[in-house]
């Protein structure tokens, strides 16, 4: 399992990083993967999954990386995998 950590904002990175780390803390099979800073862009989230060939996508509906908006077609375009989303 690769984790790969997309937020807007440095701080909020910081923080899901550190979330991450805890959860992982004694976990062998799962690593997580360089973090990607958007700024605000759903256009930079989606090429990173795009590049990221992802298996499964797991993310939060209306953040940047899964827009509630028409910006939700383009990550949609990007992926060849399953996405679910949660609240």
């Amino acid at each position: 399992i690769i984790i790969l950590p997309i937020a807007t904002r440095a701080d909020h990175l910081d923080i899901l990083e550190e979330q991450i780390r805890l959860v992982l803390a004694d976990n062998d099979t799962a690593a997580i993967a360089p973090s990607v800073l958007t700024l605000g862009s759903s256009a930079v989230a989606a090429e990173t999954f795009r590049r990221a060939k992802p298996a499964l996508v797991i993310a939060e509906l209306g953040n940047v990386a899964v827009p509630a908006s028409d910006e939700l077609r383009t990550l949609i375009r990007s992926l060849e995998c399953p996405l679910i989303l949660v609240r």
